[in-house]
């Protein structure tokens, strides 16, 4: 597992600034802030903090509401930079709905393990969630997906890897709300591939 940003030495950070502006000929910059006596968070800790008031529409009301949501979420951010970087309660707010989308997250990915929801499709895992899951609308951000299905894939390879972990992963569920009827198929390629591509080892 790739090392959390904040404890890289300030060299290393530098040269990954370099690179980032080299490769995608973009600047970048990062800042980090503490809330309290230990609580330390950096500029990634904010991306997923914020993702979940914008990317999880937790009304009834469309799609549209992604404007709305987008400024909320861009107020945050200029209400915390004003202030000098205080723990504002809507910040606050985000922060303790994240941990609870992550610890619903992590009991969806158990009990998809434990009720054995994975089937084998002959060349691939599938794994197909119902209409009655609870965590569809949470599901419907691109960010606690990832996470999801990148979890599940982990647990589910853990309990074999020797014939778990080569073969691709589907996943597909239901669509809620105005998208209701229409399915979200996607998928992974092999853990053993996955993990080769991002660190190199198996």
């Amino acid at each position: 597992m790739p090392p959390k940003f904040e404890v890289i030495k300030k060299d290393r950070r530098l040269e990954i600034f370099k690179i980032i502006k080299e490769y995608l000929n973009k600047t970048f910059a990062s800042f980090n802030t503490n809330f309290g006596f230990n609580s330390t968070y950096n500029a990634v800790d904010f991306a997923r903090i914020l993702t979940i008031r914008l990317e999880w529409n937790q009304s009834d009301k469309p799609d549209s509401e992604l404007s709305r949501r987008f400024e909320s979420t861009n107020e945050i951010l200029r209400e915390f930079f004003k202030t000098g970087g205080r723990e504002l309660p809507p910040l606050k707010h985000s922060v303790e709905l994240y941990k609870m989308a992550l610890k619903s997250l992590n009991e969806l990915v158990k009990r998809s393990i434990a009720q054995k929801h994975v089937v084998l499709m002959s060349r691939f895992f599938l794994l197909s969630l119902s209409d009655q899951c609870s965590m569809l609308g949470l599901l419907s951000s691109r960010h606690f997906l990832f996470l999801f299905f990148h979890s599940v894939l982990r647990a589910y390879v853990s309990t074999n890897p020797t014939s778990r972990g080569t073969k691709p992963f589907i996943l597909i569920f239901p669509l809620l709300g105005e998208h209701s009827g229409w399915y979200l198929i996607s998928g992974l390629m092999p853990l053993v591939e996955i993990m080769a591509d991002t660190s190199g080892k198996v």
